[in-house]
């Protein structure tokens, strides 16, 4: 079950916005096991019930299973849909909320022959549109949505016709490991011919002033306090859960153990039940004529978060400056709650800074040369508790996880 909580703001008295149809995308790639798969981890058909399911196989398996590649992923959906159509007029203009729901994939969208205009980028508004034509025109690049990402955009219907949402291929990993998750067609869009005429929104676009950058000058006189945050998955050498599966001996004792502990069992409830009977035909009570069977220990295919996580502290109005570092090949998905992130480095490299509260940290990285993303940030109205983690359902409940709290002056 997912929805959508729409924040409305000045933007959306604009006039041209606000005759605009609004069209709302949840995108969704449910787990479920299927008897097509390797290894269902003993569930049953069409069932999610273990975190094995996702943790093992986290980009799931769907779209090119039966091509047996190397990388598979769940179908996606939209608002429940598989592949909905969309009609539109020509010459419409229509705003899409996209809202990638996803509990581990990234997506890539584009529109066949259409360009996206881009106004907000995880709910923060830009002054101007950020435009994004036909990816497959352009190196590949669409709209880039980690799990979490969301993103607004106009779209002004072109000529009549039949087009394609698509999220084109994305590298989710290199180096060490690489991957790169499949294209997928998301959604069909008819264009019928009416010739409307429609107007995107005049720029400048109204912002909020929370919105404002966060100078040299205003860091500086903050105090200019730095954190770093290391993101980090430790396991064998290669990332590779089934190289942590016991070996035929060590399987072949345990399963000996097993029907030895059986064994004793039986014969322990078989001699109870003769007590028993023998204590009804004298009518006198035989200590030992009741079994009890053992208390057996649940058992978990991992560990998940220990309660005692790192506290990040930070004083009421501070104005901080992180950077986030990835030790791995995939391209984790750092996310923080309450305040927005305003990036200002990737690798350490100075980009043309925008504001978001979710963002894939660059694949490739090693313990030695580790990527990183740097921000700024204003904790400037809200004390107490919440966290950080990677957006990646499996990794932060394995542990990629913090507390940050907010502290009176």
């Amino acid at each position: 079950m997912s929805g959508a909580i729409m924040v409305r703001g000045p933007v959306d008295n604009v006039p041209e916005m606000d005759q605009a149809k609004e069209l709302i995308f949840l995108f969704q790639a449910p787990y479920f096991a299927t008897g097509e798969i390797r290894n269902n981890y003993g569930v049953n058909h069409g069932s999610l019930e273990k975190f094995a399911q996702i943790a093992n196989c986290p980009t799931g398996h769907g779209i090119d299973h039966f091509k047996h590649v190397a990388v598979d992923a769940q179908p996606v959906l939209i608002n429940g849909v598989r592949q909905p159509t969309i009609v539109m007029e020509s010459g419409e203009v229509q705003r899409w909320r996209f809202i990638n729901t996803q509990v581990f994939n990234s997506l890539n969208l584009s529109l066949d022959e259409h360009t996206f205009h881009q106004y907000t980028m995880d709910g923060w508004g830009s002054r101007t549109y950020q435009d994004y034509p036909d990816g497959r025109r352009k190196n590949g690049k669409g709209i880039l949505l980690a799990a979490g990402n969301r993103s607004s955009v106009l779209i002004k219907a072109g000529a009549t016709g039949t087009y394609f949402l698509r999220t084109l291929p994305v590298k989710i990993a290199k180096g060490q490991q690489t991957a790169t998750l499949p294209g997928d067609t998301l959604a069909k869009i008819v264009v019928v011919n009416t010739k409307k005429a429609m107007a995107l929104p005049p720029t400048p676009l109204p912002v909020s002033s929370f919105l404002e950058p966060i100078t040299d000058q205003e860091f500086a006189s903050a105090g200019g306090k730095k954190r770093s945050i290391i993101f980090n998955m430790v396991g064998n050498e290669n990332l590779d859960p089934t190289a942590n599966e016991p070996s035929l001996i060590d399987q072949a004792i345990a399963e000996s153990a097993s029907i030895a502990s059986s064994l004793k069992e039986s014969v322990k409830q078989k001699i109870a039940m003769a007590k028993d009977g023998l204590s009804k035909v004298t009518g006198k009570p035989i200590e030992g004529s009741q079994y009890f069977p053992p208390f057996v220990f649940p058992t978990y295919d991992y560990e998940l978060q220990p309660a005692n996580g790192i506290i990040q502290n930070v004083i009421l109005g501070a104005i901080e400056e992180w950077t986030i570092f990835n030790c791995n090949s995939i391209a984790h998905v750092f996310h923080i709650h309450v305040n927005p992130m305003f990036i200002t480095k990737v690798n350490g490299i100075p980009v043309d800074p925008y504001w978001c509260d979710t963002v894939a940290l660059p694949a490739g990285g090693t313990k030695a040369m580790p990527t990183s993303v740097t921000f700024r940030m204003r904790f400037k109205d809200f004390l107490g508790p919440y966290i950080l983690h990677s957006q990646m359902l499996k990794d932060s409940d394995l542990g990629m996880v913090q507390r940050v709290t907010v502290v009176p002056k």
